[in-house]
């Protein structure tokens, strides 16, 4: 009777701790309180990794083994999460008997219903325990939800202020969002805002609504900025979109973009040459055309030339590593006979004539210093069209700026708790751009099985570090509810322009138990009838009861009865179906709960 208690002790004690636990995604199998018990395997929907939805069932499986020397007697399997977007159909079952060496499974063992308000990309964090007449043993399961794809494919900056498609100081810009629907589902009722915390910057629109996107459809979402004057032009910062709705009130999913704030391109956007190119003996028939752009005010127009001639324009590059040069392009003349060149280092890459309309085009570019040169030629007779070519939006990934490089410090974190020390913490990792570039990171945060982490989260999961600036990115730590051991996870950072992928090993060395180290006395407690499906009877026969407290699975107190005598009478009635948890509290200060199972 002692070692039950202590196991129904042990097992109130870790709902209790689970109801400080936050959104986690803990996927590791371990046991807990001895090594003869085990989780062999765990699964929700029939899989280990299922893929749920908003609004769908889950249904688990558990198969557990005897690794002991003697059997296991009066088995119970109890599946819990205070998550409040879960509500369970079914979290108990028995089974008698584990002979040693045996392993026993129970299908379709519990069942829960997630909310169809869940919001996307939550993480629901599932303890499996199970007590017994011998010893105990506690697993942990997450699932990672998806409410939505939605997703941001693109934007683009409506520039009003120095038409060069970047936020400067003193401007008011629109920033168009283009959002996609990747799934098949219809969304309804959305409400989207845009949030940015860097300096300087100030979101002036209000929401905008949707009231239905279809699946596979895209949608324009606008949100208007203002740079104040402290705003450094040429500053890539980030933004979040927040997707919300019925009023607000119910999250979706939360997006952060990046926004470019530095242009690697000549876009002709002052209306003056270029000091960076230079032409032939004839670069004075190049010009600033105000009446033709790809983008912005202004392009460089090749001008008149007779027949039999030739007029071209030179630009010097110097790259670190591999990438592109693209451009766009417009061409009036006559067609295969006046044609517009371009040469990388006097190779030809392509050439085009006749009449087109602007046309982006992008080459590769190898490390090292180039010349790119655009070339207008004419043949010995007819003009056709306009007989000139346009060219605008030069520009060269990485243009002249050095290799990128990012440091990330400390390159490990280890951090190791003793009993009293907080379960809640944070520490930080500090990201330092060596580079002459902007550079835009993602992190995803795994366990050594390649599945989520539910100790330990990333405050800013993707963003972007200017050039030769560095920022902070923080990690939540948050052990509520789990037992002593050792964890480990792996945050792994990439950076697109980079050739890899930074590793930063985690490791957590949890001393802090959960368990009650002041165990209740061993009081001969009475309940009947159990199960029942109303009232529940109490009965301590050597001490006067004080007062009874009812928890649920969740850990939260569902009612307090307070008694006069060795008898108190609770009506569950009110109630939903499942197991609760009765604080019997005595008038000499002693206490010991106690199971009971509402029908």
């Amino acid at each position: 009777m002692l070692s039950f208690k202590k196991h129904i002790l042990q097992y109130c004690l870790i709902l209790i701790g689970c109801l400080f636990c936050t959104e986690a995604s803990w996927a590791q199998s371990s046991t807990r309180f001895t090594e003869n018990l085990e989780f062999v395997l765990i699964t929700a929907n029939g899989s280990a990794t299922p893929a749920l939805e908003a609004g769908g069932e889950l249904v688990f499986s558990v198969t557990v083994r005897n690794n002991g020397t003697a059997p296991f007697q009066n088995c119970e399997l109890h599946v819990t999460t205070i998550d409040p977007y879960v509500t369970f159909h079914d979290s108990t079952e028995s089974f008698d008997y584990i002979a040693p060496g045996n392993q026993y499974a129970l299908n379709n063992c519990a069942s829960c219903q997630i909310s169809p308000n869940i919001p996307d990309g939550h993480v629901i964090t599932f303890a499996f325990l199970i007590t017994n007449d011998i010893e105990s043993a506690i697993a942990y399961r997450s699932y990672r939800v998806q409410a939505c794809s939605l997703s941001v494919v693109g934007y683009e900056i409506r520039d009003n202020g120095n038409y060069n498609s970047l936020v400067n100081a003193g401007e008011t810009d629109t920033l168009l969002f283009t959002l996609h629907n990747d799934d098949n589902r219809e969304l309804q009722n959305l409400v989207l805002s845009l949030e940015c915390n860097q300096p300087g910057i100030q979101v002036v629109s209000a929401p905008m609504t949707k009231d239905s996107l279809w699946g596979d459809e895209t949608f324009p979402f606008r949100a208007i900025i203002w740079a104040g004057s402290t705003f450094a032009d040429g500053t890539t910062f980030d933004v979040r979109i927040q997707v919300t709705r019925q009023g607000g009130q119910v999250p979706i999913g939360s997006y952060i973009v990046p926004i470019v704030g530095v242009a690697n391109c000549e876009e002709f956007s002052d209306g003056i040459y270029p000091p960076t190119m230079y032409g032939d003996s004839v670069w004075t028939n190049w010009r600033i055309d105000s009446l033709n752009a790809h983008s912005g005010l202004y392009s460089l127009c090749s001008g008149a030339i007779s027949h039999s001639d030739t007029s071209e324009v030179n630009m010097p590059v110097t790259v670190n590593h591999s990438h592109y040069v693209s451009f766009a392009f417009r061409t009036s003349t006559e067609n295969n006979y006046d044609w517009l060149y371009f040469f990388i280092d006097g190779v030809q890459k392509g050439r085009w004539s006749g009449a087109n309309d602007w046309t982006e085009i992008s080459f590769a570019v190898q490390p090292g210093t180039h010349t790119l040169t655009w070339r207008y030629t004419k043949d010995y007779s007819v003009s056709t069209g306009s007989d000139c070519v346009w060219i605008d939006d030069i520009c060269l990934s990485n243009y002249n700026e050095g290799y990128p490089s990012l440091a990330i410090t400390p390159d490990s974190i280890g951090v190791s708790l003793d009993e009293g020390g907080s379960s809640v913490f944070t520490r930080t990792l500090h990201f330092a751009n060596e580079s002459d570039i902007y550079l835009i990171f993602d992190t995803e945060l795994q366990d050594e099985q390649h599945n989520p982490v539910g100790w330990v989260e990333v405050a800013t999961p993707n963003g972007s570090v200017n050039a030769h600036q560095s920022r902070d990115i923080t990690l939540n730590f948050n052990i509520n509810g789990y037992f002593s051991g050792s964890y480990k996870a792996l945050l792994r950072v990439t950076v697109p322009e980079l050739d890899t992928v930074y590793r930063i090993p985690i490791v957590l060395d949890n001393r802090v138990s959960v368990e009650d180290p002041r165990p209740a006395e061993a009081l001969p407690v009475t309940l009947f009838p159990n199960p029942t499906a109303g009232t529940i009877v109490v009965r301590l026969e050597t001490q006067p009861i004080e007062k009874v407290l009812v928890t649920d699975a969740l850990g939260r107190v569902r009612q307090s009865v307070t008694a006069d005598g060795s008898e108190c009478r609770i009506d569950l009635s009110g109630l939903p179906h499942g197991l609760y948890l009765l604080q019997v509290f005595t008038t000499d200060g002693n206490r010991v709960v106690v199971k009971a199972v509402k029908e």
